[in-house]
């Protein structure tokens, strides 16, 4: 029988083990004190358990340090801090430090932005089995930024991430590769983790519309509208003209786009 999860008891122990030096207690105390499991929420209280686990040369927690200074999160924001704590983690082999230092350069926050140097992270971040930073390499080899754009490369990379936006990413790249069959697996099988990503709903409308799917395309098309896309500031029915207007510059035309447009009131681009 399993034993339900206690945050409490394990705040307990975490402290046994922390006094005893154990750095990955400490690291573990500051996780329980940021989020307010056992303990009363305390971003101060967590940076200052990172610190210490920092100081005994834990990874983890020069990550997450690493985290607060570019959130803000018990501290003031400050980028190069946080790059400096980022790249200190990744440098001891924290894979997901390496993936978060090249969102630093690839923003260019607290360092210039260098999309080259971004792609090398990401690239160490990939190899080390990082989903993020493979979904992210996706992006750069879509957009060229920092490498030669390569679609296919691009694909790739979303499929071998396998996480919900990238499974989201490889749908949309699936669709402008002519490819309606593999972007409504790509489609589903992101939704089937994250059911809340509406704009992957909309790379599933787009499919079943090229499948010749016209009803369950139509159905999905006008079942969200108005809803907000979560991330993009946009709503439904903005998101599908903007893929629309996308798709026909891409040359890939369907007659039932006209027919959804007047349904959903989208103004043809």
């Amino acid at each position: 029988m399993r034993t339900p999860p206690d945050p409490t008891k394990a705040r307990e122990w975490y402290e046994k083990a922390a006094a005893a030096g154990n750095a990955v207690a400490m690291r573990n105390l500051g996780v329980l004190y940021a989020n307010g499991q056992g303990v009363p929420q305390d971003q101060t209280k967590a940076r200052e358990w990172y610190e210490k686990a920092a100081a005994a040369g834990d990874a983890g927690a020069m990550r997450n340090l690493g985290v607060l200074y570019a959130d803000g999160q018990g501290v003031a924001q400050d980028y190069p801090k946080a790059r400096e704590w980022t790249e200190k983690a990744a440098t001891a082999g924290d894979a997901s430090a390496m993936s978060n230092l090249g969102v630093f350069y690839a923003n260019g926050q607290g360092v210039t932005q260098d999309y080259p140097k971004a792609r090398e992270w990401y690239e160490k971040a990939a190899a080390a089995g990082e989903a993020g930073a493979m979904r992210n390499l996706g992006v750069f080899y879509a957009n060229g930024q920092g490498v030669a754009q390569d679609y296919p490369k691009a694909r790739e990379l979303f499929k071998k991430a396998g996480d919900a936006q990238a499974l989201g990413s490889l749908a949309w790249y699936a669709l402008l590769a002519h490819e309606p069959a593999d972007a409504l697996s790509a489609a589903e099988r992101a939704l089937a983790i994250d059911p809340s990503l509406l704009w992957i709903e909309i790379n599933r409308a787009h499919a079943l519309m090229y499948l010749g799917r016209a009803e369950e395309a139509r159905a999905l098309f006008l079942a969200h509208k108005d809803k907000a896309i979560l991330g993009n500031n946009k709503i439904w029915q903005q998101s599908v003209g903007a893929d629309f207007a996308k798709l026909r510059k891409a040359g890939i035309e369907h007659q039932q786009m006209t027919e959804i447009e007047v349904a959903l009131g989208i103004p043809k681009q």
